[in-house]
């Protein structure tokens, strides 16, 4: 029991110093990144040069964030919006709607369509125009058919084999209501395996 308790212990303050020693390498890290800041934003305010590629960078968006925030208030301020001369510039929605619109109809009505008595055409030649010119198919007759008497079908009596031993287990198998179940019970426990069946 003693053994349990010491290493219970001594997993709770091993956690315990590690989780200080992460807050404090977090803290440093931190302090130090503000440091950096501060040094860069003072270097900036001082009006060098930044020495390296991604200095540059950083102070040439500075200037543009500056600069557009300085473009933004004075337009916002400004109460007679600035006077445009030309052509006003063309929305993009406008010009896809403009794209979109259908063609002129020509100004001329098209054809009227033909009458279907005008149409030429092979239904002229196969279709008659009138009822009375349809062929009339002639009735044909044939010899009258005679039933043939059925003679009465003679049975003969059936044959009884002697029962044997096999004979009645198979009768008495076939006529139990638990045959069929017990076959797919035997066939699935004693029979191939269903993927190798065919």
């Amino acid at each position: 029991m003693n053994n349990v308790l010491i290493v219970f212990v001594a997993i709770v303050v091993i956690s315990t110093l590690i989780g200080a020693v992460t807050q404090w390498l977090k803290a440093q890290q931190q302090a130090e990144q503000a440091r950096a800041a501060q040094n860069r934003s003072s270097k900036r305010s001082a009006g060098r040069a930044p020495t390296g590629d991604v200095d540059r960078f950083l102070e040439e968006i500075d200037k543009l964030r500056r600069k557009n925030a300085g473009d933004a208030l004075p337009v916002a301020r400004s109460a007679n919006p600035p006077v445009v001369s030309g052509p006003p510039p063309v929305a993009p929605r406008a010009r896809r709607a403009r794209a979109a619109e259908p063609a002129p109809f020509p100004s001329s009505p098209p054809p009227p369509p033909m009458p279907m008595s005008a149409r030429p055409g092979p239904a002229d030649v196969l279709s008659p125009r009138r009822v009375e010119d349809l062929p009339i198919a002639p009735v044909v007759t044939g010899p009258p058919v005679v039933a043939r008497p059925v003679a009465p079908r003679v049975s003969q009596p059936k044959r009884v084999a002697p029962p044997t031993e096999f004979g009645r287990q198979l009768t008495a198998l076939l006529t139990s209501k638990h045959a069929v179940p017990m076959a797919l019970v035997l066939t699935e426990v004693l029979g191939p395996p269903k993927c190798k069946r065919g």
